[in-house]
């Protein structure tokens, strides 16, 4: 069961004591004064006649004798209202008390009073100055990681490394028994040696120079991994960014594995090696395109050129209702492009008509290939069904990589995400690429949820999920039905999104002009269709439904230099209109009754209006 929250707080608090200056902020009270020389000071706010230099007194007071500092001292500082509403006010409108008795210190512009325990002298000493944001961080202002790994301890900071070890450790667990993730760890013997007498013996016959063998090693080094059943949550990272920003951060470290000791030439598709490398400096193709199984979510794709990559879509399918994964088409272009591709990017969580990627078959064409394989798996957590899948192409074939929401996931603030692989090097390479030193908020967020709801909370909430699914598709039937539509058979597939049709003919009415060629007049009604939905989704929004989606056929949107028709429904044509809505973690029985009674009555007025303004 979970921690009550005063047992979180004090938990917290207490390694927050661990790190420098994590103790107090210097607004605020909780600095002992013992070093302090039994100094009394009072900073009262006063006229504004009185001039804000006086504080360089204060600033003098070291040089001045022994028996002139014991004096208690009383400065007055400005306190100047801003003249204008929007501005950040010059001064504090509350006066700061400092004794020996109260234990307070002056502001960061004013006077920085050390702590007993450490002297700060550096430009990032965890100084916080608000106690409100001091009390929201519970003292740990360092952040996680340091600037070369994200996951590294930092020695002035060992609370804060404690709680990010405690965390990644929870959150594992969480998927584990959770979720139904394997968290097997691969069993090694000697594997080191295995793949260097493997290479030996391969290119016994081939004179290549040893950085070229070494560049083997590491290659079947990340294939040993991914090719022998280990678990997706063996090993994670956890980083305080969202997903896309998080797959960004998988990709560019795929892209440097894939392209050892290579400088770029932008102004081609080639890379030159450098000297030691190849001493013929024959140019070897740059591996720089990534296979994205079309998904129509703008962070992934925005998420592969953010690293510097290009994309190729491979196109879905339509079987029945669903919108599903065209393995031939994938197969196709990995033979097509097999010497540029960086990795293959699935996805297990999605809106419908889509239904998750069949990881599996993906992973058994990486595996024959030698490609990485990267899996969104943005919600999928949710989803015992789902996470079954991604064992299973941990199994048979190859997935280099497994990135989750935490806010989707385990319901905290959005800004953060954890990636998982059964390959430990690929995790820390993640956390060595991640550049600068990490917030820490979102994984105290995630620590502070792990504990209060405990796993028998978690599962609680899973199971509540599950139980809610058969009710939700019955209610969603019964309202699709009402108003003469159906819902969508993506189920059992996907069991997260759900969606019923939108196929009101009578909507669009218009006649087209005699001048208008056939081509202009589907656009003109391709633009009445998208200004009728959007209208719905209005109507939705005004009723404070949100997290539905309501998607027009055949309509278009440019992102990246990628043209997307019938973008929202993950292929060029899908035959319906739609709305989709998800039963996902965290809702209610009650808020799904009442989102059901909203979407009927949208529906009802949005009809009415139609039908009026088509007799008009």
């Amino acid at each position: 069961e979970g921690w009550s929250d005063c047992q979180i707080s004090q938990f917290i608090s207490t390694l927050a004591t661990l790190d420098t200056n994590g103790d107090c902020p210097i607004g605020h009270s909780g600095i002992s004064c013992e070093s302090l020389d039994g100094y009394d000071y009072d900073y009262s706010s006063c006229d504004d006649d009185h001039d804000i230099d006086d504080m360089d007194d204060m600033d003098d007071m070291d040089e001045k004798n022994s028996a002139t500092r014991k004096k208690n001292r009383t400065k007055k500082i400005s306190s100047s209202k801003s003249s204008s509403s929007c501005c950040i006010p010059k001064s504090s409108s509350y006066s700061i008390q400092l004794s020996k008795s109260t234990s307070t210190s002056a502001s960061a512009s004013e006077h920085y009073l050390p702590s007993p325990r450490w002297t700060g002298a550096g430009e990032r000493e965890g100084r916080v100055y608000s106690p409100m944001v001091h009390s929201r961080h519970f003292g740990l202002a360092h952040g996680m990681g340091r600037s070369g790994d994200v996951a590294e301890a930092q020695p002035k900071a060992a609370g804060s490394t404690i709680l990010v070890k405690l965390t990644l450790e929870l959150v594992l667990d969480a998927m584990r028994r959770g979720s139904g993730l394997n968290g097997d760890k691969i069993k090694i013997n000697n594997k080191k040696n295995h793949i260097q007498n493997q290479i030996q013996n391969r290119n016994k016959n081939h004179n290549q120079n040893p950085i070229q063998n070494q560049n083997q090693i590491q290659n079947h080094d990340n294939e040993y991994y991914c090719n022998r059943g280990g678990g997706p949550a063996a090993h994670g990272v956890i980083l305080p960014l969202c997903t896309g920003m998080g797959m960004s951060l998988i990709l560019s470290t795929l892209r440097d594995e894939r392209n050892p000791n290579k400088i770029t030439d932008t102004t081609t598709t080639t890379t030159t090696n450098t000297e030691n490398d190849n001493p013929n400096n024959t140019p070897i193709i740059s591996k720089d395109i990534v296979l994205w199984s079309r998904i129509d979510q703008k962070s992934c794709l925005k998420a592969i050129y953010t690293a510097g990559l290009k994309c190729i879509e491979v196109p879905t399918s339509i079987q029945d209702d669903k919108v599903i994964t065209n393995l031939q088409a994938m197969k196709d272009l990995l033979q097509t492009h097999s010497q540029r591709v960086v990795a293959v990017v699935c996805t297990t969580s999605c809106f419908a008509p889509r239904v998750p990627d069949q990881v599996d078959e993906v992973a058994k064409l990486c595996q024959q290939m030698n490609v990485p394989h990267v899996i969104n798996n943005a919600y999928g957590l949710q989803c015992r069904k789902t996470c079954k899948l991604i064992n299973r192409a941990c199994v048979v074939g190859r997935v280099d990589a497994i990135i989750s929401s935490m806010d989707k996931n385990f319901l905290v603030p959005v800004g953060g995400s954890i990636v998982t692989s059964p390959n430990p090097k690929m995790v820390q390479n993640v956390g060595k690429l991640y550049a600068g030193r990490a917030s820490s908020a979102p994984m105290v967020d995630l620590f502070i949820t792990l504990l209060s709801m405990g796993l028998n909370g978690y599962l609680r909430l899973l199971h509540r999920r599950e139980r809610l699914i058969s009710k939700f598709q019955r209610r969603l039937t019964h309202v699709a039905q009402k108003h003469n539509q159906r819902m969508l058979t993506c189920y059992p597939e996907n069991s997260i999104s759900f969606g019923m049709t939108l196929d009101l003919d009578h909507l669009i009415s218009k006649q087209p002009q005699p001048q208008q060629t056939k081509e202009e007049e589907e656009k003109e009604m391709v633009k009445a269709n998208e200004k009728d939905y959007t209208q719905l989704g209005s109507m939705l929004f005004m009723r404070c439904v949100s997290g539905t989606r309501v998607v027009p056929t055949a309509s278009q949107k440019d992102i990246c230099g990628h043209t997307f028709v019938g973008f929202g429904s993950s292929h060029h044509s899908y035959p319906h209109a739609y709305l989709t809505a998800a039963c996902a973690l965290g809702l209610g029985g009650a808020e799904m009754e009442e989102f059901f009674v909203r979407l009927d009555s949208s529906l009802s007025d949005f009809r009415k209006k139609k039908c009026a303004t088509n007799r008009s």
